[in-house]
This record gives C-alpha cells, structure tokens and sequence, in this order.
C-alpha cells in the first residue's frame, strides 16, 4: 500500500524538530513540537497496550513490541529535549 499520510508528517516533524535545534531563532517552537510528539507517542504506547490486553490475553507480536517500544524511545527523546530547550 505504501506510506500513508501519519509517515510523512512524522517523518516531516521530525525533520523540523532536528533542524531546529541548530537554528537559534527556532529552538523553542522546536522543543515544543518534540514534546507535542512526545505526548503522541505516549497516547500511542497506552493504546497499543491496551488493545493487546482486549480478549482476556495480553499478546503482542515481535513487529508491535517494536513499534511501541520505539513510540516510547520518541517519547523519552521528546521530554528530553523540550527538557533542554526550556532551560536555555
């Protein structure tokens, strides 16, 4: 099927927030977006537990383990920078 539209804006967001951490004007608005992110991933890390656990069994297969535990490496990443940037 391809990439879908969620690929491309994280993809996008990501980029604007890597950018933006060496453009002085931008540091804050990227710091902000990260945390934003940040909170997504969390959202997405609870559901996507929470859908493992629907039929009595929790079950999660290799694929979805990685994706959620890679949402919540982005939502680590995130606080921690919007950490940083609102201490500058």
């Amino acid at each position: 099927m391809g990439s879908g539209m969620w690929f491309w804006i994280i993809i996008v967001v990501g980029f604007v927030v890597a950018v933006s951490q060496f453009i002085t004007k931008f540091q804050y608005f990227g710091g902000v977006i990260a945390c934003l992110l940040s909170i997504i991933s969390i959202c997405a890390v609870l559901f996507g537990l929470v859908a493992a656990t629907i039929g009595g069994s929790f079950k999660l297969n290799d694929n979805e383990s990685l994706l959620l535990f890679l949402f919540f490496m982005i939502a680590v990443f995130g606080f921690t920078l919007g950490r940083i940037n609102k201490k500058a």
